[in-house]
This record gives structure tokens, C-alpha cells and sequence, in this order.
């Protein structure tokens, strides 16, 4: 009773399958309602699943996740597409392992299924806005950075690195970056930066650069 509940609550649907009968079940409403079936429509076997419900571009990537599972009985874990009844694609998660059973019984694995067409969607349309911000700041010339507190590791984007001479797989810490500083430009950047942290203010300083050479920006 505990675990349909914690699986209900968490939206996930229960299943097992026995791949030398070719049989699934799902144990619980939420199984059916992710494939958009009813219970009078039965559960699907492996076949259907894999022939006609799973997208095609997906099936080499299930088929392996399973074929792992049941040859070495590592967990199963496998993201893909499936065509629910109402011809809409929706995007799923797979978990799974290998049942431990008696001798001479035939292996099956137990799984969950979870429904996270949602959390695909929002990914896409953040890719598509870094994307367009990707095409925005190259073609004004600006370089976009940003840094987590404390203060250690910064993240620049190839623009800036550029600025600073540095090469695009370079790690930046806030160290390099004092190092890269004009040395009469470097304390009073320092106070520009502990002053916008301290009091929440926008960070607005101008500075130059040195490269390791001696030029200066």
C-alpha cells in the first residue's frame, strides 16, 4: 500500500515483463494512462512496444538498454518517444532491473515508466532561447560571463577569453583574472566588485587588459 502510494504520488506507472513469454503487465492506472490506454485496450507487449509504439529513431538505443539489463542485470534506464493512442508523440523514462528469482524460473525485470514529456519540452525551448541569445551576442561583439558566490571559478564565454588571451578550454578562476588586469586597474576593480556583492549593486568598471607578451587593451 505504501509504494502505490509513493508511486501515485510521484506519477509513476508500475510494470514488469517476462521477455521469454513476450508478456508485460502493468501494475498500476498510471502505466495505462501515460500510453493514453484504457484497461480494456490490455497492456502491450514487447513486440508492439518496440514496433509500433516506440519512435523508430529511439528503438537501437531501447533495445541495447534492455539487452545490458537482462545480459548483465545492470539497472535499466532508457529516455525515448512513444506514439500514445490519441497519435501524439509524448516523451518517457524507463527504469528497471532484473528480477531476482527461483532456479528454473525465467528471468523478469520490474520497472517504472514516467511521463516527462513537460520537462522535454522546457528543455528544448531553453536550448532554442541560448541559442538565439548565442546569435545575439556574437553579432553585437559582446562577451557574456557569469560567476556563482563565493568568488572562485568564473565562467566566460570564447569572446571574453579572447579579450583576455586566453584559449577557448581555458578554466577561469578569479585569480587569472586579477592576474590579466592592468596592475593600476586592479584595486580599484577589486573594490568595484566587493562593493556590487556588499551592497547589491550593479557592477559597472572599466579596466585594462595585459596579455602575458606586455600588450595592452
Amino acid at each position: 500500500k505504501k509504494l502505490r502510494l509513493a508511486t501515485g504520488a510521484a506519477e509513476l506507472g508500475i510494470w514488469h515483463w517476462s521477455p521469454q513469454e513476450d508478456s508485460s503487465v502493468w501494475d498500476n492506472d498510471r502505466c495505462y494512462e501515460v500510453f493514453g490506454r484504457s484497461k480494456e485496450d490490455g497492456p502491450l507487449t514487447e513486440s508492439e512496444f518496440k514496433n509500433h509504439i516506440l519512435h523508430p529513431d529511439d528503438r537501437r538505443a531501447y533495445m541495447r538498454a534492455m539487452a545490458a539489463t537482462l545480459d548483465t542485470g545492470a539497472r535499466f534506464f532508457f529516455q525515448g518517444r512513444i506514439l500514445r493512442k490519441d497519435k501524439t508523440w509524448a516523451w518517457v523514462e524507463f527504469t528497471g532491473q532484473v528480477e531476482d528469482r527461483k532456479d528454473g524460473e525465467p528471468p523478469r525485470v520490474l520497472g517504472t515508466v514516467l511521463d516527462i514529456t513537460r520537462r522535454k519540452t522546457s528543455e528544448e525551448m531553453l536550448n532554442q532561447h541560448r541559442e538565439r541569445f548565442d546569435l545575439v551576442t556574437e553579432a553585437a561583439h559582446v562577451g557574456f560571463w557569469f560567476c556563482d558566490l563565493p568568488f572562485d571559478r568564473l565562467i566566460w564565454d570564447n569572446l571574453v577569453k579572447e579579450h583576455f588571451w586566453l584559449p577557448h578550454d581555458a578554466d577561469v578562476t578569479i585569480d587569472m583574472f586579477y592576474e590579466r588586469l592592468h596592475p593600476e586597474d586592479r584595486d580599484r576593480t577589486r573594490n568595484a566588485i566587493a562593493e556590487c556583492i556588499e551592497r547589491n549593486i550593479p557592477y559597472d568598471c572599466e579596466y585594462r587588459t595585459v596579455a602575458p607578451d606586455g600588450r595592452v587593451k
